[in-house]
């Protein structure tokens, strides 16, 4: 919900109020994720009331699948700060064009992997409980296919109006059309990274499922590698592009490590 509102917040408010738009539009999406999360949770009767109403000495807890997991996200956070120097080393403009460009797909792709991820992961994990592993095969098969048939169309709608959209969006105030050409080429790029987001995140949810979180350390490492090689790579030739084609390359190569 962040960055929907977010968007929404431009869109409707972006003249008025600016970046601030932006700024209260993901406040307002995360009190309303805190209020839908909490709805569910007394539903459910995980709380009730200020505390827990399940036992926390019930919850069975593997510490070290729990620590393998927070090593494995440190690498991806460095990439971002990575890319953020790497943008403006190439100049002035350039961060705010990579920015820009990856919000759209990255926000699309949050709202895929959030309802998805939670939906299935519940169901993966009794299946491997109960040693159904061919329905969490079969299950898994069906959930990428329904990712293809839904994404792939929405990625290329990207592709072919990504300046009619930034337009839309962003282009407004200091906002030049200048920079609205820059920031659609960014998206053009990095569309198709909506695609392996949330595939890859599909196969996450699987590992997860089967206790196997030691994987996305090793993981992590190599992605992290691959994203720098092609960063320098691919920087020398396509510039600020080349950042946004590099980060599609990754998520691919995440996809493919996955399965």
């Amino acid at each position: 919900l962040p960055p929907v509102m977010s968007i929404l917040g431009v869109v409707l408010f972006g003249k008025s109020w600016g970046i601030i738009s932006a700024l209260y539009g993901g406040l307002l999406g995360s009190a309303m994720n805190f209020g839908i999360l909490y709805f569910l949770c007394h539903r459910l009767k995980i709380i009730s009331g200020p505390g827990p109403a399940m036992p926390l000495a019930k919850i069975d807890v593997d510490y070290s699948q729990f620590m393998m997991l927070n090593f494995a996200f440190i690498l991806p956070s460095l990439l971002g700060v990575i890319d953020q120097q790497m943008a403006i080393s190439l100049g002035e403009g350039k961060l705010a064009a990579l920015t820009y460009g990856l919000r759209l797909p990255d926000g699309i792709a949050e709202i895929f992997c959030g309802g998805l991820s939670v939906a299935i992961f519940s169901y993966f994990s009794e299946w491997h409980a109960r040693d159904q592993h061919q329905k969490l095969v079969e299950a898994t098969q069906k959930v990428i296919i329904f990712s293809t048939l839904l994404i792939i169309p929405i990625s290329l709608f990207i592709l072919l109006y990504a300046k009619p959209i930034v337009s839309l969006l962003f282009e407004r105030g200091a906002f030049t059309p200048e920079a609205t050409t820059l920031v659609s080429q960014n998206l053009q790029f990095y569309c198709f990274a909506i695609y392996f987001i949330v595939v890859a995140t599909v196969g996450a949810k699987v590992i997860s499922a089967i206790r196997e979180n030691r994987f996305f350390l090793g993981l992590a490492i190599k992605l992290f590698i691959i994203k720098i090689a092609f960063n320098i790579v691919l920087i020398r030739t396509l510039g600020i592009n080349g950042i946004a084609l590099a980060s599609v390359i990754t998520h691919f190569s995440s996809c493919a490590l996955v399965f």
